[in-house]
This record gives structure tokens, sequence and C-alpha cells, in this order.
């Protein structure tokens, strides 16, 4: 907001990135937040231009507090959102090593005792929506319930769900607004120590050119502090438990050679050995992790063969649906795999994913959304299950990517009524 106040001109999105550090994801998240409290003020929101960047309206920069483009506007002014405070809740409860209590949180939250408890019933619904029990004890506090493969998945969700957001980036960096109400200090010790996350950072790089691939940014991100996490779980004995069964099927992959490296990475890193089932997830992480490139698809042949088949049925039907004639047809295809090789692991595993672009997807391109939806069928057939709408989110983006390239829209949809004896 800052940078916005005091630049007469546009500023690009790549300045932004490079000048605050922080990834592109954030800035998109960012300038939600921006605009919500603009809202608020019942002022002109951030302007946004493709080819240019991001410019704050004179009206709103004259309207704005004086105090929001200070030096005293720093981190320690930004509030949680609802979505945040759950999340942080929920990681809390699930990564505890010791009593949490009400007092507590409403020192790391920073809100009132009323509100955590609002908060802990909603997180409550949440963690039983997802087969945990949360319990409450006087001399213990609350504590969460259950097999350890639903807290990993919840532990996953939570920590997507806060990636990209302030309060997450000034945790990790340990800057700002946090002050000494530091909520991994607890969770993972380790987060004091920069160069244990760029090691296990170069872990999983290397695992990208064993496998050539190159992952996203965020997935990055997401998978050095997922791995974090779930060496914090190994060292205080709570291990997961993968079917016989199914860790032979993944070691068939290349994608288990690569988590075992990690995984010898992570024993020497914190002198704590990694079970073997543990390789086993982390193997499933690594091939539910999205990409932008990779140079070969590796699995087995029948699953890859599917796989294409359901781009290629994806392909067709979204071109039917949208009336339109996508290029380069073969590699819109190949492209397209590679999206949905990682999703396809993604569900058979539940890993699931957050994406804070759903709802403006939703919002500002419905109508590229739902045709996405109607196109998926082939590759709902396969995994067996309907998609969720973050998974549409993503493919919609694939296919919107391509639109913008081809520089084509989709046909605009007419609506009829038909009108009989009997009625519309």
């Amino acid at each position: 907001m800052k940078l916005l106040v005091q630049t007469d001109d546009y500023v690009t999105l790549d300045e932004l990135t490079q000048r605050l550090g922080i990834s592109r994801r954030t800035v998109y998240y960012d300038m939600n937040k921006i605009n919500d409290w603009l809202e608020t003020l019942e002022l002109p929101p951030v302007e946004y231009v493709r080819t240019a960047g991001y410019s704050l309206p004179e009206a709103s920069r004259r309207g704005i507090p004086d105090t929001a483009g200070a030096e005293s506007s720093a981190a320690q002014q930004y509030y949680l959102s609802q979505r945040e405070r759950l999340a942080w809740i929920a990681i809390r409860l699930l990564t505890a090593k010791s009593p949490v209590f009400i007092h507590r949180l409403t020192e790391l939250l920073q809100v009132s005792r009323g509100t955590v408890l609002k908060d802990l019933n909603a997180v409550r619904a949440q963690l039983e929506t997802a087969g945990l029990e949360v319990v409450y004890d006087r001399k213990r506090g609350y504590e969460v319930h259950g097999e350890e493969a639903r807290i990993r998945r919840e532990l996953t969700r939570c920590c997507d769900q806060l990636a990209g957001s302030v309060s997450w980036e000034q945790a990790v960096s340990r800057t700002g607004y946090w002050g000494e109400q530091d909520p991994l200090r607890d969770i993972m010790p380790e987060n004091t120590d920069e160069g244990i996350r760029r090691q296990i950072h170069r872990l999983i790089a290397a695992s990208e050119r064993m496998l050539n691939v190159e992952l996203t940014d965020e997935m990055l991100f997401h998978l050095t502090t997922r791995f974090l996490l779930f060496i914090r779980r190994i060292q205080s004995g709570r291990v997961i438990r993968v079917d016989e069964d199914e860790r032979e099927v993944l070691r068939q992959t290349p994608e288990y050679d690569a988590a075992s490296r990690i995984a010898d990475g992570l024993g020497r890193l914190f002198g704590s050995p990694v079970p073997e089932e543990e390789n086993a997830y982390l193997t499933m992480h690594l091939l539910g992790a999205r990409a932008n490139r990779m140079e070969q698809l590796t699995g087995s042949d029948e699953i890859i063969g599917r796989l294409r088949d359901a781009a290629r049925e994806m392909t067709d039907a979204f071109q039917r649906s949208a009336c339109v004639w996508l290029g380069g047809r073969e590699a819109v295809e190949e492209d397209l795999l590679v999206h949905l090789k990682p999703a396809y692991y993604r569900i058979i595993y539940g890993l699931e994913l957050v994406n804070p672009l759903l709802e403006d997807i939703r919002s500002k391109y419905g109508d590229l959304f739902e045709l996405t939806r109607r196109s998926a069928y082939a590759f709902e057939e396969l995994v067996g299950r309907k998609l969720s709408d973050v998974e549409i989110s993503y493919l919609a983006m694939h296919f919107g990517g391509w639109l913008r390239r081809e520089e084509v829209e989709p046909a605009a949809r007419r609506r009829a009524a038909i009108v009989c004896v009997n009625g519309i």
C-alpha cells in the first residue's frame, strides 16, 4: 500500500515481487485484502492493467488515512482475517506438544476471548468433518485425537491455505506483525534457522533435477513447509501408516527414489532416521505436486495412457462447449497432461490443494469456470469422483491461458425460454 501511495504511475507485478520479496500469488492475495479495506472506506479499488500493472486511483490516494503511507504503517497493523485465524488455530491444535488454552490463543491472535471461542467452535466443526475429534481437559487444554493420516491431511490443507498470506510469510521470515508472539516458535523451532529451510529447499530442488520437472514456486514453498512439519511429527513418534501393497506400487515410480533421497537428507539434517513408510508418504506429495513443466511423464504406461485419453476428451469437450478452436492441439493436450497427472495423484491420495484465486476465478471468469467443469467428465470418470472447485479452478486457468494465447473468447451464451400450453 505504501508503495502504491507513493507512486504516481503504474507499478508492475514484477516490480512488486522483486521489491517486496514476495511471490506473484502473494501480490494477488494482498491486492484483494487492500481492495476489501478500500471498500470499507467507500473508496475506489486498486486499478489493474495487464500491460502496465497496478495503480491507486487519485480519489483513494486522497481518501485513505495519512498513516497508510507513513513509515509507521508496518506489519504490526496487519489484522488476520477469520479464515487465517481458523487456519492458525487448527495448526496450533494439530501440532501441540504442550497444553493449548484460550488465553494463549488470545495472545497469539491478538483478539478477544469471545472471538477465540467462536473460532474454536468453527475449527472443531471443520476438524470433525475431517474425521478428527477436538477434546478439552481442564489440565491439558485442547487436544486433537484421530488417525495420523487425517491429521497430516488437515495440516497440509491449513498450511496451503495460509501460504501466500501476510501472516504466514511474516511468521516464516520472522519479521513484522508477530513480534514475540511467533506462531511457529513451538510448532517448528527450526524456523529460527534460515539455513535449515534453505537446505530442505535444496533437497526438493535436487529432486526436481532428478525427475526433470519444474515445480511451481508456491509448490516448492509448500513442500518445504510440509516436510519440516512432517519431520517434526516423526521426531515425536507419530509415524504415518501406508499399506504394503500401496508402498509396492509407489516403489515402482521415479518419485519414490527422489523421495528416498529427500528422506535421507532430512534424516541427516535432523539426526532422526525417516521410516520407510514415510518415504512412501513423501512420494505421494511429490506425485501430487503442481508443476510448470515436465520433460517426461513418469508413471505406469497404463495410467499415462488413460490420462492422455482424458486430456484428449477434455480438450474436445471444451472446444465444443466454448465454440472455439484451440490451435496447436498437441501442445494443448501435452500442457494439460502436466496439470492432470499431479491432479490424479492428489485426488487418489486425498491431498487437497487450496487456490486463493478461486473466488476471483468464479466471479470474474464464471463462464470459463463452468465450461471447464462441463469438460472435465472424462477425468472425473478416471478418478471416480467429481472434481472439487479448487481442481476445476486450476484447470480453468490452463484453458484460460490457451484462450489468451490464441486471442479468442468463448462464444456468448444465449438463453431461450420455451413456452407451451403447459407453461414455460
